[in-house]
Parts: C-alpha cells; structure tokens; sequence
C-alpha cells in the first residue's frame, strides 16, 4: 500500500493515538517506577485493563483518553490540519538516503510538538550532510581497527 492511502487509513491513526498513549503511560510508570499492578490500583482499572492498553490491544472512547492522559498528569491535544498538506509534507520527510553502495536509510521525519513546524528541502540535504558524515566517520574508525 502506498504511503498516502496509508494517511488516509483511520486505522493508521488509530495506531497513532494508541502509540502516543502507550509512550505517556510508560513514561508515568517510569517516573513513578511503579509496575502494572500499582498503575491498574491508581487508575481504578483492571491489571488486565493496563495491559490491554500496553499491548496497543484497544479502542477507547475519547473520554477515556482524555480520563487515562489526565491520570497521568498530562492533556490530549488534537489539531486537525489538511489532509491533503499533511500528505505533501510527508512526500518531502519521508525518503531514502543511500549511505554506501550497499546500505540504505529509509526515513520519516517526524516533528512532535504543539508549535508549527516545516520541513523542507533544505532540512533533508542537511539530514544527508549529517548521515554522509557519520558514514565517513564510521568507515574511519573501521579502518583504523584494521590497520590500527
């Protein structure tokens, strides 16, 4: 399936929602260290319930994502932007980098945050100059081991 009919998939945002949960969660428990069980007993949910949710096995209704976020001291924010220009920007920070003969970087540049953020052409030649130069720098000290 192509990447822009992926976009357009609710099952691909789905998957979103259901990551960006799993990520807050973990980063809760972690803070907190505290494990499933204790999670389950401070949210007045099951153990199973957590582990459904940790298993990306789910599909809330909105008020538990917004009960769930809240739990764990931070706020869903939805911005509904054009599909359309959400698929064109894509086009642009999503590609390959072809790092030697025989390796390639497949990458999607993804910026998550509340502020507007573009990237163009220009920030992806810079994402090539910086993996050009890891390349060099890993082919140096791989010669150096050899020849060292």
């Amino acid at each position: 399936m192509k990447r822009d009919k992926v976009l357009r998939s609710p099952n691909y945002w789905l998957v979103q929602w259901q990551n960006d949960l799993y990520g807050v969660i973990n980063k809760y428990m972690k803070n907190k260290n505290i494990n499933r069980s204790q999670l389950a007993k401070e949210l007045h949910v099951t153990k199973g319930y957590v582990t459904q949710i940790l298993n990306g096995d789910f599909n809330h209704k909105i008020n538990k994502l917004i009960e769930l976020s809240l739990a764990c001291g931070k706020i869903p924010i939805v911005n509904y932007i054009d599909l359309e220009n959400y698929i064109k920007e894509d086009a642009i920070t999503t590609g390959s980098i072809n790092v030697s003969n025989t390796k390639t970087i497949d990458y999607h540049l993804s910026i998550n945050s509340a502020a507007p953020f573009h990237v163009n052409k220009e920030s992806i030649k810079t994402l090539e100059t910086l993996i050009g130069n890891i390349n060099s720098y890993s082919a140096s000290i791989n010669r150096e081991a050899v020849h060292g």
